[in-house]
């Protein structure tokens, strides 16, 4: 299952400006025939609701298709809460908040909104297409996995913090500055797999059952408005 590009089309983006670059991408932990979709911040390569300051995913951004019928709805009852299903990439009036939404080959562009009103639209996804080529009419269910590790900053907090998303289950230790830090992963997520706080700054070494995955050390910098 590949990745559904939001398309801004001309709208405030709501949240930040310099937030260029969004999907929803699938994600488990839906019941069939639901497929729960994760809105991700491509920009800062970060679940949205992560990049918000949220605590976990039940806060927000995820929405839903059935694959039997090709119907949306919100995951969750929160964010995103209003849509519009037309056939024309203009944004519309009107939306509505609840319900399913049903995508057809006419009526295939799925507006959304966090709430009433122009200044609350965020842009549309073509929620038809991508499911109706190829073998199994676009209904797997399949996540595909980016592995990403980083030093962060965050101001206000001492030290660095070191983020893992999209590793594979295995063994992992991370070196450096005189420390050593191991666990073990169980699953595979996008998601914030595991984290480590109050780090030195200076080179870090990720290692993935005893093989060099990532070096680490310049820190991205955060600053925190939520």
């Amino acid at each position: 299952m590949s990745n559904l590009t939001l398309v801004q089309n001309g709208a405030t983006w709501p949240w930040d400006s310099n937030t260029s670059s969004v999907e929803f991408r699938p994600i488990s932990g839906q019941t069939s025939p639901w497929q729960r979709y994760q809105m991700y911040n491509v920009t800062q390569n970060q679940p949205m609701w992560e990049y918000q300051g949220y605590s976990s995913a039940s806060n927000g951004y995820d929405i839903q298709r059935n694959t039997s019928n090709d119907t949306w709805a919100d995951d969750g009852g929160d964010y995103p809460s209003h849509f519009v299903v037309t056939g024309s990439t203009t944004q519309p009036t009107g939306q509505t908040t609840g319900g399913t939404y049903q995508a057809t080959s006419t009526n295939k562009y799925l507006h959304i909104f966090i709430g009433t009103g122009s200044n609350h639209y965020v842009g549309y996804i073509d929620a038809w297409t991508s499911f109706q080529s190829g073998s199994g009419g676009g209904t797997s269910t399949e996540e595909v996995f980016v592995p990403n590790a980083q030093i962060v900053y965050y101001s206000g907090l001492t030290g660095r913090r070191f983020e893992q998303r999209g590793y594979p289950p295995a063994s992992y230790e991370l070196i450096g500055s005189g420390a050593t830090h191991t666990w073990t992963l169980t699953s595979q997520s996008n998601n914030l797999q595991y984290h480590i706080s109050g780090l030195s700054a200076g080179i870090w070494y990720l290692w993935q059952d005893s093989v060099l995955v990532a070096t680490l050390g310049k820190s991205k910098v955060f600053c925190n408005f939520w």
